[in-house]
């Protein structure tokens, strides 16, 4: 699930890709590691993604600025979770049900 997280952290990192286009991205191709391996054509069909943000997100070093974001988040002493870790808060959880 880290690895998942962290993929997760990486494609949010890629100029103009906010969460609807992240969802949107996610649910065509399941996984960050398809999302990042797959050619601008093929990022283009996803609705909303242009041309700009396709070649954003194949452009992007992600393995770089992923390791640059954990470093800080491990010398912060920050730990990621997500809606479905036990760590997550309650209150939050109940919110992103209550209003996606």
């Amino acid at each position: 699930m880290e690895k998942e997280i962290e993929g997760w952290v990486a494609l949010r990192l890629v100029p103009g890709v906010e969460k609807v286009f992240f969802k949107r991205l996610m649910d065509h191709f399941g996984s960050f590691q398809a999302v990042f391996s797959t050619d601008e054509e093929q990022l283009r069909k996803v609705e909303g993604i242009g041309g700009k943000i396709a070649g954003e997100i194949h452009a992007f070093d992600w393995k770089w600025v992923l390791e640059r974001e954990m470093t800080e988040f491990r010398k912060l002493d920050i730990r990621l979770v997500s809606l479905h870790d036990a760590g997550y808060p309650t209150f939050w959880r109940r919110s992103m049900i209550l209003h996606p």
